[in-house]
């Protein structure tokens, strides 16, 4: 079993969000939050801080984790394309961006994501993020015992919380507030402005003259207070939505009002912001914010909901983080952490731009590595088995069949050996299979020295085995596979046979397995040598869900 972590290296406290499971199936462990010593908010305190909570956790199971690279230290940018050709995107998004930008782009890591795309062009989310700064925190993070698999702009993960409509994810942290906007679920634009809750902190320090952790406990305890009593009916929403009762901060809150003038007073600046933001984005987007959804260690600020919902004039909510988050309290300073474990897990949107690429590539993972390159080699070895098996069968394009199939496995072989070779200097089958064999021996000796130890069998070759055992005996029906294609989810087959009844029987046969019992056969088609038929079946439990608690 996997342990995943989330890590928000927050400039007030440090969160972890950490979940166990396996195959795609992850839940909720904990929540952990360690505040940082006052008045040291630096990278190397954060990390310091981040390496003894690490320490609490178990050593026994593999950590896998993701963290985020500051929106601020990010410039995120929507570029309008007159194509949508994604390998055009890639070959002129540079360009494009070098003439907005006042950086060096070789000294910028640049990543993206098509946000539409139609006959008339494309809208490209893109990012710029300097590269010495995000080798820092890399390295930063590696001396604490954590490679991170992931490393995301934060502003960019937290449309993760993000469902349908125009959505504002609004993160209120300690030293700044991040303003992500998403439609229907997928982020447009994401921005940092340097007003936050320490702001808020420092005016009653300044009015009370009190020490700041006194200030700090005041705020917390202070509900704000709207000027309309017309807007009273607007309580305080339930942020999970479900029977998970509602956090009440206002009934421990201070009875006074001068500190709620205080602090509504301290909040102009950062409403001012929050307003001229939101309306830039809808500008530029051509869009109008329905709702917007509060995350942050702030959001949780008594009335502050009700205060913006005046301020902004729509809708505003908590985020829904999880029912573990409410019971560990102030569930709303999670939501970044929450989404970086989901990211890490494999179970977040995933279209979150991602930072370890180039120079910068995760390579950590050595037991997962091993597992990859097991069931590579057995997977390439099957189909290649099975190409030559099918092709057989074949007549009349016997030649150009196997022309084919020598291409794909030239280019099997040049990617496994990542640009060494090219696939025209892979000769034929037979020296592919010599170049395999070498490969898989200089593996396997490497495999040795790891020194690692993975009991399961590779997923690919457990449902190639039960797919030949599954099919029917070949006097009862021949089949050409054309493609076969597996994933995580699903298993989809092209194939060739003589008549109708026998791609029936296929299906059948394959119905008749416990693993293949969902198989759907696709429409039949007649072509020159008889019958052309598909064949999908989903993997898993069809009751599962990949939801957490």
């Amino acid at each position: 079993m996997a342990r995943i972590i989330g890590v928000d290296l927050g400039s007030h406290s440090v969160k972890l969000a950490v979940m166990t499971g396996a195959f795609g199936r992850f839940e909720v462990e904990e929540y952990l939050a360690e505040e940082l010593p006052e008045g040291e908010h630096d990278l190397p305190a954060r990390l310091e801080c981040l390496e003894s909570m690490l320490a609490s956790l178990p050593t026994d199971e593999r950590i896998t984790s993701a963290a985020a690279f500051p929106t601020e230290h990010s410039s995120v940018r929507l570029i309008s394309l007159p194509f949508s050709d994604k390998k055009q995107i890639q070959q002129t998004l540079g360009f494009e961006v070098e003439g907005q930008v006042p950086f060096d782009l070789d000294e910028m890591l640049l990543t993206h994501r098509v946000l539409d795309s139609s006959p008339e062009g494309s809208r490209v989310v893109a990012a710029l993020s300097a590269r010495d700064r995000v080798g820092h925190l890399l390295t930063g993070l590696s001396e604490t015992g954590t490679d991170p698999r992931s490393l995301v702009i934060d502003g960019d993960v937290l449309g993760d919380h993000a469902s349908s409509g125009i959505q504002a994810i609004v993160d209120i942290g300690h030293q700044r507030t991040i303003v992500t906007v998403c439609k229907d679920g997928s982020v447009c634009g994401t921005r940092a402005i340097s007003l936050a809750g320490a702001h808020l902190t420092q005016a009653l320090v300044d009015a009370r003259s009190i020490p700041w952790s006194e200030a700090e406990d005041l705020k917390h305890r202070t509900a704000l207070r709207t000027s309309y009593d017309a807007e009273a009916e607007w309580e305080e929403d339930n942020p999970t939505g479900s029977s998970t009762p509602t956090e009440q901060p206002a009934s421990t809150a201070s009875d006074s009002s001068h500190e709620s003038d205080i602090l509504r007073e301290a909040l102009q600046p950062l409403l001012a912001s929050l307003r001229a933001t939101l309306i830039n984005f809808e500008d530029s987007l051509g869009v109008e914010i329905d709702e917007v959804l509060l995350a942050g260690g702030t959001a949780n600020l008594g009335g502050l909901t009700r205060v913006l919902k005046v301020d902004l004039g729509v809708r505003v909510r908590r985020v829904s983080v999880s029912d573990m988050a409410h019971a560990a309290g102030k569930p709303a300073r999670y939501a970044l952490s929450h989404a970086l474990a989901r990211r890490a897990a494999g179970i977040s949107s995933g279209e979150e731009m991602e930072l370890r690429r180039d120079s910068f590539k995760f390579r950590g993972d050595l037991a997962n590595m091993k597992n990859t390159i097991l069931g590579s080699i057995v997977a390439l070895a099957a189909v290649f088995l099975m190409g030559i098996g099918f092709a057989a069968w074949k007549s009349m394009d016997y030649k150009s069949e196997i022309e084919r199939l020598d291409m794909e496995i030239a280019t099997v072989v040049a990617d496994m050996y990542k640009g060494e070779i090219s696939a025209e200097e892979v000769g034929g089958p037979q020296e592919a299979l010599t170049k395999l064999q070498a490969k898989a021996l200089e593996t396997m000796e490497l495999i040795d020295l790891l020194g690692a130890s993975v009991d399961e069998i590779p997923p690919v070759v457990s449902t190639v085995h039960d797919l030949s055992n599954a099919m029917p005996a070949s006097s009862k029906a021949r089949i050409d596979v054309r493609e076969l294609t597996i994933t995580q989810r699903s298993l989809n087959l092209d194939a060739e046979t003589d008549t109708y009844d026998s791609a029936s029987t296929i299906e059948a046969s394959l119905q008749a397995h416990q693993r293949f019992k969902r198989a759907v056969k696709g429409d039949d088609k007649k072509v020159r040598d008889g019958i052309r038929f598909s064949i999908s079946v989903p993997l898993g439990d069809a009751d599962s869900s990949s939801e957490e608690g």
